[in-house]
């Protein structure tokens, strides 16, 4: 983020300073998520979230600063660019449940951004012919992970997260072959609008998800609002554009987006609150009114699994008199010690019989409930 405001706003302090942090970066021995990663003979399930994070940041930073480092700071920090992507890489061609969750995204737009980097600094056809097996890859693995009309079974904070990150892939991609963005768009993620709408509280003009699935009550980031076509994505930009712009805290992919949502925010004055029922066909009930105040109710019934499966049976929000009046947030923060106990029936406002003794399996008599 510093690098590009140090180009942006013609900031040779600022583009020093971030020259500095980059050679910090490049000097740390290891870029991984903790020793017990390296431990000789240790089991740890090295996922590469750290090694990939850094490659991003170190990549897309040397875009703007590479002419205030010497040849030999530019070299050592791409070494270690290249280093990172050879891991992150292979972490994302192994089988398993990656190719069903967000981490295969996240993973494999970084693994794209970061094959696009490299070969712009190189010019090696390896990493050309990178690009597009990152790009298929990433394709395939949206392919499992959202439904065929846009939804995402792990709920509005997972789809956030993920779709964010993806946004720097496709932005990377559409560059690498000269084309405009919407033409690299998966229909699946174009989708998506209806499914950001539902997952949207009708409380918040500048566009927050709803606190379900695992979710906090977050805002939508700027790259997918900017980016998705529905009647709420333009109304949230508006408000955000006019209300919240100064304090709102940004990324640095979030600015590559602002003109596009400068242009958005232009298309509509007042908020949009669509009645009847949406998004039954994806396993989702969303009720909604518009008077005498706006107000939704929002049920969430058992749906096929993919990744963290945060769609529990029976999910349920109302919002409405201005106020978040009911939450069933569903399965909790994984840290939690009691969250197998969360899915029992009397955590979900599930009818079960009176008396009937129910615990978890293999857990310790403490969390019974009668």
């Amino acid at each position: 983020m510093l690098s590009l405001a140090g180009y942006l706003c013609d900031r040779p302090d600022w583009s020093q300073l971030a020259a500095r942090f980059l050679l910090a970066m490049a000097w740390t021995p290891n870029w991984f998520e903790g020793p017990q990663a390296c431990f000789p003979g240790s089991d740890w399930h090295h996922v590469c979230f750290v090694e990939s994070h850094n490659l991003l940041a170190a990549a897309f930073a040397l875009q703007f600063v590479g002419d205030v480092l010497t040849d030999e700071g530019r070299q050592l920090v791409w070494r270690r660019v290249e280093e990172a992507w050879t891991l992150v890489d292979a972490k994302c061609v192994e089988p398993g449940y990656r190719w069903y969750m967000n981490q295969g995204i996240v993973f494999n737009s970084i693994r794209l951004a970061g094959a696009a980097a490299l070969w712009r600094e190189s010019k090696e056809s390896r990493y050309r012919s990178q690009v597009e097996i990152a790009f298929r890859d990433h394709s395939q693995v949206l392919d499992n992970y959202l439904a065929a009309d846009g939804h995402c079974c792990e709920g509005p904070h997972y789809f956030s997260y993920s779709m964010n990150a993806a946004m720097s892939a496709w932005m990377a991609y559409a560059a690498f072959q000269q084309k405009p963005l919407k033409e690299v768009l998966p229909k699946k993620f174009i989708q998506s609008g209806a499914y950001l709408e539902i997952m949207s509280s009708v409380l918040q003009p500048t566009g927050f998800h709803l606190p379900i699935c695992a979710s906090e009550c977050e805002a939508w980031p700027l790259s997918v609002l900017s980016t998705l076509e529905s009647d709420a994505t333009a109304t949230f930009l508006k408000h955000r554009w006019d209300t919240q712009f100064q304090k709102q805290k940004f990324t640095a992919w979030d600015v590559c987006s602002l003109l596009p949502m400068r242009r958005r925010a232009k298309t509509t004055t007042k908020p949009v609150v669509h009645p009847g029922i949406l998004g039954m066909a994806s396993g989702l009930g969303s009720v909604r009114w518009s008077t005498p105040t706006p107000g939704q109710l929002l049920l969430t019934a058992e749906r096929p699994s993919t990744g963290h499966y945060h769609y529990d049976r029976g999910g349920l929000l109302l919002e409405a008199a201005g106020r978040l009046l009911l939450v069933d947030p569903g399965m909790t923060n994984y840290s939690f010690p009691r969250c197998a106990s969360m899915r029992e029936p009397d955590w979900h406002n599930t009818a079960h019989p009176v008396g009937m003794r129910m615990r978890c399996h293999n857990r310790p008599e403490e969390f019974d409930m009668e």
